[in-house]
């Protein structure tokens, strides 16, 4: 990667997350928003803060429940208990909150790579595979909250649309994994206008990416995976509707779902490190025709992406620590040919 790109990803996120924020303050004008700022500081202030208890061992379930689903989406490398892979992920929950570009994705499978000397192709196949499991979850989610809540048109289009942006990914992820022979086979016979090391390079990634995937070979496994999966975002969804208690925010579980499927694709969006602004958006945009005024739901918001912010970076520095890892080297692989190449092997 060029050592630029990293700090064009962060201007681009810092651009994008001034605008979200801007949506989501009320008021129109520099004194508006300021007004808007301190009705928010207000609700803050408000807040009941006894919910936090609660709330941390939620967030403790949390991450140890996708600690173990992660270990199961590993098992076709190596048989990984849930201590295990938790220290990576943590790590990579930290380098998301402090690094641009979602680039803690890539920092867990750093971590977990280099603990174990797997091959980084195949984990990071295995947290793409992740992230097309979380959009199923959301997406039935999402419908389940369809059902309880009288949503804009606008919105249920966009969840039928991100359902079957699901549906295809897994069709076309099993695909590849199926049929992983034959696409090498056509690629081998087929592709000859790259450059002989790009062509060799992506031979092996395409073989030893299908390794992370091998879940989708059996669909038993695959249907318990998506099952947990819905178990995992609930719990989520029950961290945000107890955020709506500490302010006293009156309004069913169902909402509390639609906010969870908002977040969900809503740090998907460049933004500055640890999603601000992005959540902020993401709560007044799903709150507000629910009758929920916008200083209480940015209030809400900040309660909730605090929360999960400096506990989560706290734990990710910390596990990082004791592994012996480091940012700077980290960031020196991400600057340098050799991370780049060594993501195929």
């Amino acid at each position: 990667m060029g050592k630029r790109r990293p700090y064009l990803h962060l201007i681009i996120g810092i651009g994008v997350t001034l605008i979200c924020l801007w949506l989501a303050v009320p008021g129109s004008g520099i004194d508006g928003k300021y007004q808007g700022i301190k009705s928010a500081g207000e609700a803050l202030r408000g807040a009941d803060y006894w919910w936090l208890i609660p709330l941390m061992g939620i967030l403790a379930l949390f991450f140890l429940s996708k600690a173990y689903r992660w270990a199961l989406l590993l098992h076709s490398l190596r048989r990984f208990r849930t201590h295990q892979v938790f220290p990576a992920m943590m790590i990579g929950f930290m380098g998301n909150n402090v690094l641009p570009a979602h680039l803690g994705e890539l920092l867990r499978m750093y971590v977990l790579s280099k603990s174990y000397t797997l091959k980084k192709s195949s984990v990071f196949s295995g947290i793409i595979l992740e992230r097309v499991l979380d959009g199923a979850a959301i997406a039935i989610l999402f419908g389940i909250a369809a059902l309880f809540l009288e949503l804009p048109l606008l919105y249920k289009i966009g969840g039928v649309i991100g359902a079957a942006g699901v549906v295809l990914c897994i069709a076309g992820l099993t695909i590849y994994v199926r049929k992983t022979e034959k696409i090498l086979s056509f690629w081998d016979r087929r592709i000859h206008f790259l450059p002989q090391r790009l062509h060799q390079k992506l031979t092996r990634i395409i073989s030893s990416g299908s390794q992370g995937l091998d879940i989708l070979r059996n669909p038993g496994k695959l249907a318990y995976v998506i099952f947990f999966s819905l178990f995992h975002w609930s719990l989520l969804t029950l961290y945000i509707y107890i955020v709506f208690w500490a302010f006293s925010i009156d309004l069913p579980y169902a909402a509390a779902l639609l906010v969870l499927c908002g977040t969900m694709v809503g740090v998907m969006i460049p933004s500055a490190p640890g999603y601000w602004g992005v959540i902020q958006a993401v709560f007044t945009i799903a709150l507000g025709p629910l009758g929920v005024v916008q200083e209480a739901a940015l209030a809400a918001s900040v309660y909730y992406l605090a929360s999960q912010y400096v506990p989560t970076t706290l734990a990710g520095l910390i596990f990082m620590g004791h592994s012996g890892f480091r940012l700077g080297e980290f960031k020196s692989q991400m600057e340098s040919e050799s991370f780049d190449n060594n993501l195929y092997r």
